[in-house]
């Protein structure tokens, strides 16, 4: 898939939710990738912060497009051991994952001996 590609480590810091998303921002314009980049930033805030709330050990972030989607990767060493539980309406947060499906065109986890979250838009011209 990778036209382009570009892998950043994270720290375990509320802090790099802001720096993920200028680097997402900033990459994407670089490539010239015609993609949502509000949506785009969504995304990456959605799944950094998922990695900090629920997984351990070090994040990467991983970014990749080619000519028809942008692909958002967000790995960690591990999540824990929690089931995952309904969101009450009243409830403040844990809508995470809801908010990049409602607004990625694919999404998904693999969760091997680390956890990566990931998410594809396509580019509008596509």
């Amino acid at each position: 898939m990778e036209e382009h590609q570009c892998i950043e480590r994270l720290a375990r810091e509320d802090s790099e939710i802001a720096r993920a998303r200028r680097i997402a921002a900033n990459t994407l314009r670089s490539w010239g990738t015609d993609v949502d980049l509000p949506d785009t930033e969504l995304i990456v805030s959605e799944l950094v912060t998922n990695a900090l709330t629920h997984g351990r050990g070090g994040i990467w972030m991983r970014l990749c497009s080619d000519r028809r989607r942008v692909r958002v990767e967000v790995i960690d060493e591990g999540g824990t051991d929690e089931s995952p539980r309904l969101v009450e309406n009243a409830d403040i947060g844990g809508r995470g994952l809801q908010v990049v499906d409602a607004i990625a065109d694919r999404w998904g986890a693999d969760d091997d001996q680390a956890t990566r979250v990931w998410a594809e838009t396509l580019l509008r011209s596509s």
